[in-house]
């Protein structure tokens, strides 16, 4: 007896399925291969770049202007 025809349907989608999630599954495989090369090359990369003194400028700018910010407001906290 021959399968109904939506039973040869079901069939070939999940064979369609099947070949899909292997090609994902290889894909995936790939990218966090490609992912963890990137993260070490950055990581290597950063260890060996040298400081930024406009970025160690800004953090001193940043710390005084925290340091301001936190003395007025003890002081506003005063007057309260």
């Amino acid at each position: 007896m021959a399968d109904p025809k939506w039973l040869e349907d079901l069939c070939g989608n999940v064979e369609g399925a099947v070949k899909e999630i292997a090609k994902l599954r290889r894909q995936n495989k790939s990218l966090k291969t490609q992912l963890d090369k990137a993260k070490k090359a950055a990581e290597q990369g950063a260890a060996e770049a040298e400081p930024d003194p406009e970025a160690e400028a800004w953090r001193d700018e940043r710390k005084e202007v925290r340091r301001r910010v936190a003395r007025l407001s003890k002081h506003l906290e005063e007057l309260i």
